[in-house]
């Protein structure tokens, strides 16, 4: 083993560095709501007021219906304009033993029948 020079100084081993976190955490990010004064009304935010219900008949664009297959009709612009047989055969049993796995996107057409625009 060797020994130091007689001039050499002591290493002294450098204090572990802390690190910090990424910043002032969620608080900074949230902002938290004033403390009311005492006996001030406190109101909700108008995005918490719950909105009257839409009519039964009214259907909210995105919603999922349940509709009969023989209301749904092929769009005049589906790209594949031909089907392999044995294709649409598998699929056909497929849905009988399992379903419908993905379920179709339509569009309301104006004579109450649906529009597929996605799916098989």
């Amino acid at each position: 083993m060797k020994k130091p020079a007689p001039n050499a100084k002591p290493i002294k081993a450098k204090p572990a560095v802390k690190h910090a976190g990424l910043g002032r955490g969620l608080d900074a990010l949230i902002a938290q709501p004033e403390p009311a004064a005492k006996g001030a009304v406190v109101r909700p935010p108008l995005a918490a007021i719950a909105k009257p219900a839409a009519p039964a008949n009214e259907r909210l664009a995105g919603s999922v219906l349940t509709v009969p297959a023989t209301e749904i009709v092929r769009s005049p612009w589906q790209p594949r304009q031909s089907f392999d047989e044995t294709a649409l055969r598998e699929l056909a049993d497929s849905i009988k033993a399992n379903g419908i796995i993905q379920p179709l996107v339509c569009r309301k057409l104006p004579d109450g029948r649906f529009e597929l625009i996605g799916g098989e």
